[in-house]
């Protein structure tokens, strides 16, 4: 034993003397990046940069070796451990079969064990059951029950002998080929002075799994996963190439779930879109291994109906994974919802689930691991459990017609601010042009965009144009310090609301944010979800599957970015057309001339006769809506009908409360475990207290200098290995990137999207163009490599042009051109040739960790591995802006300028992040974690509101929740709060803030809808009709008026107020005093006990107007008898002033109103007044007012209360509501309106 192990120490040996020991001091470089740090913050983020460079330039490398003469000794060492290896092999067979070999070849093993083997009754030993006693020595009684402990255990130790010298075995066969390859002596280096640093008796698992998956635990890897395990809270930053899923994970996986001296389950946290992948990766090293590590998984949402039964089974399946030794691979969504279900069932006073649930999630059973920790504890995410009965959203059509109004102003006026730029759709004149908006003046983008609406208000608003307190209304939009109250008193509900509507877009900055934003990068539309307006964007095309956006008038603004970018499908289209045929006239009328001017320059003169008027289109006829699509499928005027008609009012909702969960939420580990590993250190700033980033800065270990120097060396790297800052030419970003390929195509080898310019354009059709081009020229390259987001695999394009997926194509990713697009620049790892360049592009707000994690594409960049950066001239005329000391410049100057965007990335997540972790320490109890849902208009822009300094956030933040809660600042309430306020205090100084909301996102879970299509069926009861009396017709002629009638008759107001629903409100309107009804024409049936009858009142039509003017309106009964009687007196020449008429006759000024009419003195030709015919005309619901009637119309409605409801009340009492949107009707309202306040 003592002989083996000390031959295999002397091949280590031997390996490590292929080296020198000899060191020298690397050339130290001044640190490149210049900063003037002003705040805390900024000291911060630099000093983490500046000190990793200093430690980078401190390292002591060892002397060079000449890598050829190594390879005869290599082959010496080598051939003596595969001599060992057989000799051990041989010695196991003995050992666990009982076999000798002597000389003459006569077997002493029984008759009866050899043949059982023989018949395949006892099992053989073969490699993998070796491995398998490795890792569990009783095994060996499987082949073997007669050894002894001390038998098992000296059988141990060799066996571990044996796998140590198969991974040198492994380590041995690298060498050689890389000694043998003058691009990869780079990589021999790192090989040959890579040595274990850990005990394989104390992981003889780890040493199991390097074997199996032939690799080799690197010191620093080893280092990394020592330092977890016994630091709890912690957080290690991986950075590229270190091998975290491969490796790392694995590790942790195995040293938790083996250690019996812990009763702890390891619990890996994923990423839910990376879920599967990490899954079927897990599955394969570590569940198909012979460890055979049982996985497990707990998705969870809140529909899952929580019973005894459900719980008893989760409690299973736990202690099965507790016994197999096994871990739980979950997502931090499904984890985090399952708490909140235990919070949930709480407040519904299910209390014996709740703790049974509660028992199931102890944090003292876990040993929880984040991967990806900056972006699963992102201070932007939180999950919302929506709690009450879903309403519309308060004010919602003023919430989009402002919007929509603001964005018709920035597509069709030039408003002149330095910093935005429009580029417009050159094959679509009449479609959106795209906004780019760079370093812009908030206060000067207020005050244009306020001043033009004021100087040409929308339809919806004209009332603003000219208005008396026009100052105080520009000073309410514009400035978040005034205060709306001012105008409280003054106009109606509506204008108030219209106003504060415009305040929250432009004075809460929330409209200048959202143009910020990049479609189809930082937000767009997801495919087949329920909803349809925009959601948050993880990257270029990758929308999050369960995020939205919580601001509502953040989800209005980005959702018409959307649509008027991606524009209407066909079938959307169609709808469109559809809901129009069952608008009013007026309103097809003024929407369709809107939609056909926008497109008019467009229209081919041919065509425009047979669609220049909605009238003439037929939605049979597919060749008419065809063309009609192509001219208006991009119009925003027709998106937002399109909106405004299907998505807003159907999507737009709230609920009363909603239950919160955090990362503050995800990070607690009290009494339990949690540690994580982040891709970059920047935002370990914001990351909830719990957990905590290992930054040693005073360490003296040269494996921890190594890693905190990395992001050092990426520093320099890139400086470096970049050969070249390549501005674009003005234009579509994705067509001149594309062209810039190709026209290097003979010196690049990959494209790396980090700035998503592709954005819009599929990889597939990128590869199509480059496989063109490499296809009809000499180009070394074999095809294009790039992610089929359709198939969700990668997949090469051959030169020849047949496409598959990249496991099937004979052509290695180094023989052809990668593209990586922007959800593949992280996590993705292709092997590139050793001298690859690549095109790598920056987008707008790029930060560190993103473009470092982009580079970090190119595996071997510090070796010759090199970059061409490609980026638009708006962004580096940006940098160039923003450069303060003038002389930085290419590569250095774009440094900066990322820098600057990881510290302002860090200020927008302070107050957020502060207002979580306070929130989580006073939710302890469940309906502490109930927040309000206030959505209405004043609660969100109703108060004045100032900068106020940042470190000021988390005070404001304590007094609320300290308020709401009830809770009292004792020392022990503030313990966990005073950090939280401290780091506020001390980083926040030297910023003024407006908190917007405007980025915030939450995955909302809804309790279970159930959608049943129900047909209401209404009965309406029977009524018995009135029985009509008549009297003497003839005494009309013999009466001046009507209260010298024999019968009883009723003023006109009077007998609605009598029979309408809406009952007294009816005295608001001035109804004309000489206009009256007949009983027969007020009843229509049998009440008696005075109930309105607003569906059984007659349509005013027949009538006779006395020598007073007074008249009297009939019943049909009564206007038939009448009439008679008037035509035989008129036949017989009597002459006076009485006329019997019709009212649809004498109300339309564009009609002979003698129609119908049987006037018994012609010659006079008295006409209906306009009073009683306006009168008539709205009691029947009618909203076309001719201009000849407006006044009077005013002059009816003149009453203030008369002007809002009631007027709707008439038109959708008589079924004609469709009409009353951009009527004449409620023109004239929204001008009486107006004039009320101004008379106010």
């Amino acid at each position: 034993m003592a002989f083996i192990e000390s031959t295999v120490r002397q091949h280590y040996d031997d390996i490590e003397n292929l080296g020198t020991k000899q060191m020298s001091q690397a050339e130290a470089e001044d640190f490149p990046i210049h900063s003037e740090a002003k705040t805390q913050i900024e000291n911060e983020v630099y000093q983490d940069l500046h000190q990793s460079f200093e430690l980078y330039n401190e390292r002591v490398e060892r002397n060079p070796i000449d890598v050829k003469t190594t390879i005869p000794k290599l082959e010496t060492i080598t051939k003596g451990i595969d001599d060992l290896i057989k000799k051990l092999e041989t010695y196991f067979k003995r050992a666990l079969l009982g076999i000798d070999y002597p000389t003459s070849g006569v077997c002493n093993m029984s008759l009866s064990n050899c043949y059982r083997r023989l018949c395949n009754n006892l099992p053989s030993v073969t490699k993998r059951e070796l491995l398998k006693i490795a890792y569990n020595i009783d095994f060996a009684n499987t082949f073997n029950p007669l050894l002894s402990q001390n038998a098992k255990g000296l059988l141990h130790k060799y066996i571990l002998l044996w796998l140590e010298l198969c991974v040198l075995q492994d380590k041995c066969t690298l060498l050689l080929l890389c000694a043998s390859d003058e691009q990869r002596h780079n990589e021999f280096t790192k090989e040959l002075y890579s040595n274990r640093s850990w005990s394989v008796r104390d992981h003889p698992y780890w040493l199991v799994f390097e074997a199996e998956q032939g690799i080799r635990i690197r010191p620093e890897q080893y280092e990394i996963v020592n330092h977890l395990i016994h630091s709890n809270g912690s957080i290690v930053q991986l950075n590229c190439g270190l091998g975290k899923t491969r490796v790392i994970l694995p590790m942790l996986i195995l040293s938790f779930s083996q250690n019996t001296k812990l009763d702890r389950i390891p619990r890996i946290h994923i990423l839910n879109t990376l879920l599967t992948e990490f899954c079927e990766y897990f599955e394969i090293a570590l569940g198909a291994s012979v460890m055979n590590i049982k996985l497990y998984t707990m998705p969870f949402r809140r529909d899952v109906e929580i019973s005894g039964q459900i719980i008893e089974s989760l409690e299973n399946i736990i202690h099965r994974c507790q016994y197999d030794r096994g871990c739980f691979i979950v997502a931090p969504e499904h984890r985090l919802s399952m708490e909140m279900k235990v919070k949930e069932l709480a407040l519904e006073n299910n209390l014996d689930l709740s703790e049974r649930l509660s028992n199931v999630l102890n944090l003292s059973r876990w040993q929880n691991i984040f991967d990806e920790v900056d972006e699963i504890l992102h201070y932007r995410y939180q999950l919302i459990y929506s709690i009450g009965s879903v309403e519309p959203l308060p004010q919602m059509k003023h919430r989009w017609l402002a919007a929509e109004a603001l964005m018709h102003i920035l597509y069709t006026r030039d408003i002149g601010i330095d910093g935005l730029s429009v580029r417009s759709q050159d094959l679509h004149k009449e479609a959106c042009p795209f906004f780019v908006v760079e370093e812009v003046s908030y206060d000067l983008f207020r005050e244009k965009m306020t001043d033009l609406v004021f100087t040409n208000p929308p339809l919806f608003c004209d009332w603003i144009k000219g208005h008396s307190r026009k100052a105080d209304m520009m000073q309410v939009i514009s400035n978040p310090a005034a205060d709306p109250a001012i105008l409280e008193d003054k106009l109606s509900e509506d204008h108030v609301y219209q106003l504060l509507a415009f305040r929250g877009l432009l004075a809460f900055d929330l409209l200048i944010n959202c143009l910020k934003k990049r479609y189809r990068v930082d937000f767009g539309i997801r495919q087949g979800n329920k909803k349809q307006l925009a959601v948050p964007f993880r990257g270029a095309d990758t929308p999050s599957e369960r995020s939205e956006y919580s601001h509502p008038d953040v989800a209005v603004i980005l959702s018409i970015i959307s649509y008027y970018n991606r524009g209407l499908s066909l079938e959307q289209f169609k709808y469109s057309l559809e809901a129009m045929t069952k608008k009013g006239k007026s309103f097809q009328q003024n929407t369709y001339d809107c939609w056909l001017q926008r497109s008019l320059s467009r229209i081919h003169p041919e065509t425009l006769p047979g669609i220049n008027k909605f009238d003439k289109i037929d939605l049979t006829n597919k060749v008419q809506l065809d063309i009609l699509y192509n001219y208006f499928r991009l119009n925003p005027e027709t998106i937002n009908f399109w909106l405004n008609t299907f998505v807003f009012p159907r999507d737009l909702d709230q609920y009363p409360h909603r239950l919160v969960g955090t990362p503050w939420h995800l990070a607690a580990h009290d009494g339990g475990f949690a540690i994580g590993f982040s891709g970059t250190n920047d935002l370990h700033l914001v990351l909830p207290l719990q957990m905590k980033q290992h930054l040693p800065w005073n360490t003296t270990d040269p494996i921890w200098c190594d890693i905190l120097a990395t992001n050092g060396k990426m520093l320099d790297t890139i400086i470096r290995k970049t050969k070249k800052v390549n501005l674009l030419d003005d234009g579509s970003p994705s067509e001149m990137l594309l062209q810039f390929i190709l026209e290097n195509i003979d010196s690049l080898h990959a494209l790396i999207d980090c700035g998503a310019l592709l954005v819009g354009v599929s990889c597939e059709d990128i590869a199509l163009s480059i496989q063109e081009h490499i296809s009809t020229n000499s180009n070394k390259l074999q095809g294009v490599t790039f992610y089929d987001d359709q198939r969700r695999e990668w997949m090469v394009l051959e030169k020849s042009g047949r496409c598959v997926p990249k496991f099937q194509s004979s052509f290695e990713e180094k023989d052809t051109f990668v593209i990586f697009d922007e959800p593949r620049c992280r996590g993705v790892d292709m092997k590139l040739r050793p001298d690859a360049v690549a095109a790598l592009t920056i987008g707008q707000d790029l930060t560190k960790d993103k473009f470092m994690q982009a580079a970090g594409r190119m595996r071997k960049l510090h070796d010759s591995q090199s970059l061409e950066i490609v980026l638009e001239k708006r962004l580096h005329n940006e940098m160039k802006g923003q450069n303060v000391r003038k002389v930085s410049e290419g590569i250095t100057m774009l440094l900066e300028w990322i820098i600057q965007n990881t510290v302002h990335s860090v200020v927008k997540g302070l107050p957020i992040w502060s207002e979580h972790g306070i929130f989580y320490e006073t939710s302890k109890k469940a309906v502490h974690s109930v927040l309000d849902d206030k959505s209405d208009l004043r609660s969100f822009y109703g108060k004045p509101v100032k900068k106020d300094d940042l470190s000021n956030s988390a005070s404001l933040s304590k007094k609320y929740h300290f308020e709401r809660t009830g809770k009292v600042a004792t020392r022990k309430a503030l313990l966990n709060i005073n950090p939280i306020l401290d780091r506020c205090e001390k980083l926040g100084e030297g910023y003024n803030t407006i908190i917007t909301a405007t980025d915030e996102e939450c995955e909302r879970e809804l309790q279970r809808e159930v959608e049943v299509e129900e047909e209401e069926e209404v009965e309406i009861s029977k009524q018995h009709p009135f029985s009509e009396k008549d009297w003497d017709y003839m005494k009309i002629f013999s009466c001046n008026d009507v209260s010298e009638l024999s019968i009883e008759v009723v003023p006109y107001g009077k007998m609605l107020e009598e029979n309408l629903s809406i009952g007294s409100e009816i005295r608001a309107i001035k109804w004309p005093t000489n206009l009256h009804c007949t009983t027969n024409f007020t009843k229509t049936i049998l009440v008696n006990d005075g109930s309105p009858v607003d569906n059984y009142l007659r349509i005013p039509d027949c009538f006779v107007q006395f020598p007073s003017n007074e008249v009297l309106l009939l019943s049909d009964r009564e206007g038939a008898k009448i009439c008679d009687i008037f035509l035989d007196q008129k036949n017989s020449g009597f002459s006076s002033n009485y006329f019997f008429g019709h009212f649809a006759y004498e109300s339309d000024p564009n009609s002979n109103n003698t129609m119908l009419r049987c006037d018994l003195n012609p010659v006079a030709n008295i006409p209906l007044s306009s009073d009683k015919v306006c009168s008539m005309k709205l009691f029947n619901g009618e909203t076309n007012y001719p201009s000849s009637q407006k006044e009077t119309m005013k002059g009816l409605l003149s009453i203030k209360k008369a002007v809002g409801g009631i007027v709707e009340a008439f038109v959708n009492a008589r079924e004609k509501g469709k009409n009353m949107e951009l009527s004449c009707l409620e023109k004239i309202c929204n001008e009486l309106a107006l004039e009320l306040e101004e008379q106010d």
